[in-house]
């Protein structure tokens, strides 16, 4: 996950077809994600978080 800035700011490795993370630890803001599988990006997206 990216901030708009572009700095890397959180990521995750999946090994199951589903995911989920809590926002605990993150601080509000919109983000920019990307999924990759065998190195290839197979989705983006944006994420918003507010408290």
């Amino acid at each position: 996950m990216f901030n708009m800035q572009g700095n890397l700011v959180n990521s995750f490795e999946v090994n199951s077809g589903s995911f989920s993370f809590s926002k605990n630890n993150m601080n509000s803001g919109v983000f920019i994600y990307k999924v990759k599988k065998n190195g290839s990006i197979v989705g983006t997206g944006k994420l918003v978080i507010t408290d």
